[in-house]
């Protein structure tokens, strides 16, 4: 493994893994052999890039997430008290919601396991990533009435 500020990069060691195997024979663990070598190579080609250009992966992180102003989020009341909301205004929501949990659970207890944290840390990130592009994991996140949300790249994109 090479060292790429404070983290490791796979340098081939379990490709040659991967190709000693050789085919087993069962189909669906020949194609799981299959993704694992072209995931591998893609993320040695990303960590040469990256390193050929100066490029650090802090850069790419989000520290801070825009919040649109009210206007273009609107909450509307109709009739008899009810209220509409802009879907954007949901998708804050669940940000919210999961970023709050995971300070709670990084700051009530300093043994919470690891895997607990990690598990909240991926939905805070899924929650991110449907707030930007709803979608982009696969199946877009649906309302009750299996309507589904508009997200930013879906406002703008017409724009």
């Amino acid at each position: 493994f090479d060292t790429f500020p404070n983290r490791e990069i796979s340098t081939g060691a379990e490709w040659k893994e991967l190709g000693k195997e050789g085919p087993t024979g069962n189909e669906w663990e020949d194609r799981k052999v299959g993704r694992r070598k072209d995931f591998l190579v893609r993320c040695m080609e990303l960590a040469k890039h990256f390193i050929r250009t100066n490029i650090e992966p802090e850069w790419m992180v989000l520290c801070l997430l825009t919040v649109l102003p009210p206007e273009l989020r609107p909450i509307i009341q109709i009739d008899w008290g009810k209220l509409i909301s802009s879907d954007i205004n949901e998708l804050y929501r669940r940000v919210i919601y999961r970023n709050d949990t995971l300070a709670d659970l990084l700051t009530t207890s300093k043994s919470m396991p690891g895997e607990l944290v990690m598990c909240q840390e991926k939905l805070v990130q899924e929650a991110v990533d449907t707030l930007l592009d709803n979608g982009i994991h696969g199946q877009p996140m649906r309302d009750g009435h299996n309507k589904v949300y508009k997200s930013f790249s879906d406002v703008i994109e017409g724009k």
